[in-house]
């Protein structure tokens, strides 16, 4: 059972100038519009008590990249009164680091590996074993227990997935 928090929740990207090229990563199924996201009827996801989710955009910053890169607004309605809430956030580059934090390179090892289960054309040259490289370098991943299964998933799938 799930004690649903927020109803029809929904989340815009909008990028600025320091952002010269960007792609979601995964999703494809739950895109909706801008007029979609703006009307309030849009019947979208609902999020339980617990319950994060994690949209990945590969960007590619412009030469001259700084101030504001991008806003987030995230709409949901309330479970039990259905009024209507907003909140934004807006990312600036100061927010960037060239060496990212051991939840982001966690995050990549994630969507690398659906890039190889799915034989995305975006994949590059990444491998199964580069997965499992940089997640034998993540400092406690034995100790959380979803990011040790997701470990013991992808060594798994190591065992028997022909690249």
């Amino acid at each position: 059972t799930m004690n649903t928090v927020a109803k029809d929740a929904k989340a815009k990207v909008e990028f600025y100038d320091g952002i010269e090229e960007y792609r979601l990563i995964g999703y494809e199924n739950k895109l909706i519009t801008v007029e979609e996201f703006e009307d309030e009827n849009t019947d979208a996801g609902e999020l339980g008590a617990g319950l994060a989710v994690t949209a990945l955009y590969e960007v590619k910053l412009s030469e001259n990249a700084g101030g504001n890169l991008a806003e987030i607004t995230v709409k949901y309605k309330t479970p039990s009164e259905g009024i209507n809430k907003e909140s934004a956030l807006t990312v600036e580059s100061s927010a960037y680091s060239a060496v990212p934090d051991s939840d982001a390179v966690f995050i990549s090892c994630v969507a690398e590996f659906g890039l190889i289960l799915r034989n995305s054309a975006y994949k590059g040259k990444a491998s199964i074993s580069s997965v499992i490289e940089r997640l034998n370098g993540l400092p406690g991943i034995e100790e959380d227990p979803y990011k040790n299964e997701f470990k013991s998933l992808v060594i798994s799938a190591s065992e028997i997935y022909i690249q």
